[in-house]
């Protein structure tokens, strides 16, 4: 008689065939709880990972803000005022391109230019970060901005293109994979824009009432994506001019203090993503012919998951105690040449299924273990690692059981949503290669 036959032999007949259908597989363990010392573990302890996980793929496209972006540096000193630019096409997430919008800062305030004639720019971009297709030459032009990039506004990944007609330069390249890659524009004067630089106030505040700022967009749809670092020292729009027969340099930053933003525009038409359209528009999994789930920074592709029969556990071990809980989160195999995402986290929902919020509007996770789980003071990150994520769901398995937290969805999202585009895809539940599971060790308090 297995263990399942023995623990439920006195249960009524119906709720037995539940329990059969929700935990055949669930077995017996002694010594695989994740505990080190044998003699500290319950006499009867369960494992099971057969408990239905069911995914949506879910478009979440308001939440990304690219406002000044900063990141960390190699995990050390920030760097900050990066901002993303490029296209790559993607044969399971379809066409990615993104623009950016920079606002421009003189580095040398009140120095006035009388007399001064513009002769050439160039615009240098420094960039230590990549991600596409490479190995095709792309195009990136350079653009004078028309309208104000306000500093009183939050710029989403899915705001509005601002005004941006007079072409000022462009570039073929292939994007490098040095970490200190650069690229050279040569700018031209196009409607007088070079020179109306030099003319224009020699305070920031002024200077930028006058000329709004550059974008910089895609011009192919195949290629790659860049992270432009603004604050370097090799990111700078350097004119050449004239003054009274000499030849000087007049430079311009992108640092930290010039407002910018970047947009992404996802084009998903001919993927079996293609009806994934408007925020939170979804798509069960189970209906998919790759039966995968799908997640991207940056573009608002999460997967939503949900245990609908998790609470018909404690119907057959009232007393259950959660040893260990652990969503295991694979990349499902032949998902091609491109990086997944580096970190990956867990989000609540309400009962739409929307993220949860408090008023403040802060973002309710799945907390780390231990911790209090209505709680959303702190953010469980975890990292990839020998090519799988091992999500700790213990306390919050035990939360759901006892009715601390409702059994809503939970959002598998990017740990970095803003400061890269990579993506990965994910067998679902009922896919047989490297399905996504929630292992579940348990025992019952007497």
């Amino acid at each position: 008689m297995n263990l399942l036959t023995k623990k439920l032999i006195f249960i009524k007949t119906g709720l037995l065939s539940l329990a059969i259908l929700f935990f055949l597989g669930c077995k017996k363990e002694n010594n695989k709880i994740g505990l080190n010392d044998p003699s500290r573990l319950p006499s009867e302890a369960y494992f099971t990972d057969t408990i239905t996980v069911k995914s949506e793929v879910v478009l979440i496209s308001d939440s990304i803000n690219t406002t000044n972006v900063s990141i960390a540096a190699n995990g050390n000193s920030p760097y900050a005022s990066v901002m993303m630019t490029g296209a790559y096409t993607d044969p399971l997430f379809g066409k990615i391109s993104v623009e950016a919008y920079s606002r421009l800062l003189l580095s040398t305030e009140y120095v006035e230019l009388p007399d001064a004639t513009a002769d050439s720019a160039f615009l240098y971009l420094s960039y230590s970060y990549f991600y596409g297709n490479n190995w095709l030459p792309q195009t990136l032009n350079v653009y004078a901005l028309e309208e104000d990039i306000r500093t009183d506004v939050q710029y989403f990944s899915n705001s509005a293109p601002l005004a941006h007609t007079t072409l000022l330069g462009t570039i073929t390249f292939n994007a490098s994979s040095d970490t200190a890659a650069q690229i050279r524009i040569k700018l031209n004067n196009t409607n007088g824009f070079l020179q109306t630089v030099l003319e224009a106030s020699k305070n920031n505040n002024g200077f930028q009432n006058e000329i709004k700022g550059i974008v910089l967009s895609p011009g192919t749809p195949d290629g790659a994506i860049i992270r432009i670092d603004g604050n370097s020292v090799n990111t700078a729009l350097q004119i050449y001019y004239t003054q009274y027969g000499q030849s000087n340099i007049y430079t311009l930053n992108m640092t930290s203090g010039a407002h910018k933003f970047y947009r992404v525009i996802a084009d998903r038409s001919g993927t079996e993503l293609s009806s994934l359209v408007n925020n939170y528009d979804s798509i069960n999994t189970a209906s998919l012919p790759s039966r995968r789930c799908y997640i991207q920074a940056c573009t608002g592709l999460r997967t939503r998951l949900s245990f609908p029969y998790l609470k018909n556990l404690r119907e057959v071990f009232p007393n259950i105690a959660v040893i260990k809980g652990e969503l295991s989160v694979a990349p499902a195999p032949g998902t091609g040449y491109y990086p997944p995402n580096y970190t990956v986290l867990l989000m609540r929902t309400d009962e739409t299924g929307k993220i949860l919020k408090n008023p403040a509007g802060s973002i309710y996770y799945v907390q780390p273990d231990d911790y209090v789980q209505y709680n959303n003071t702190a953010i469980n990150i975890i990292t990839l690692d020998s090519n799988q994520y091992s999500i700790p769901v213990k306390s919050y398995i035990q939360s759901v059981l006892i009715g601390q937290v409702p059994n809503n969805k939970i959002i598998l999202s990017p740990g970095l949503l803003y400061t890269d585009i990579n993506r990965i895809t994910i067998s679902d539940n009922g896919n047989p290669s490297l399905p996504l599971k929630l292992r579940l060790y348990f025992t019952t308090i007497k």
